[in-house]
């Protein structure tokens, strides 16, 4: 089933066992989905969804950190639940270690310029990585 229509579907579970931060969330995300489509004037790969799915992931990131710093837990609480939500749709994140290994990979076929390590590692690992912990790994890598 495609990550849209699993979308969809389980927005109608959430409005029948009446999940109503489920329900939210996932109308939150089916609209930027439905934005996005509108914007494109197509329908949406499902690697488009991905990236969105993400977008929306790092967003929720960014509030948490700000209502933490503003001293509101209630609200960074919030925010981290629809981070467990939407990250349901998405594929596991690589683990430290298999990042770093696809890297020294990169790194061993003779490449040791950080942009062009970076670039590969992107291509390589896709959007399965955060793009700062990439970076650290890459400076990690290439420094020794």
């Amino acid at each position: 089933m495609a990550l849209l229509e699993r979308i969809e579907s389980d927005i109608k579970s959430a409005q029948k066992a009446s999940a109503a931060e489920r329900l939210s969330t996932l109308r939150l995300v089916l609209a930027q989905l439905q934005n996005r489509k509108i914007e494109l004037r197509r329908e949406l790969e499902e690697a488009e969804v991905e990236q969105i799915l993400q977008k929306e992931i790092k967003k929720r990131k960014e509030a948490v950190a700000l209502y933490e710093q503003g001293n509101r837990p209630e609200l960074a609480a919030k925010e981290t639940a629809e981070i467990g939500i939407i990250a349901e749709y998405l594929p596991p994140p690589l683990s430290m270690a298999e990042v770093e290994s696809a890297v020294k990979e990169i790194a061993a076929s003779g490449e040791k310029d950080f942009g062009q390590v970076m670039r590969l590692a992107k291509e390589k690992l896709g959007e399965r990585v955060d793009g700062k912990e990439l970076s650290l790994i890459v400076k990690k890598v290439i420094s020794s």
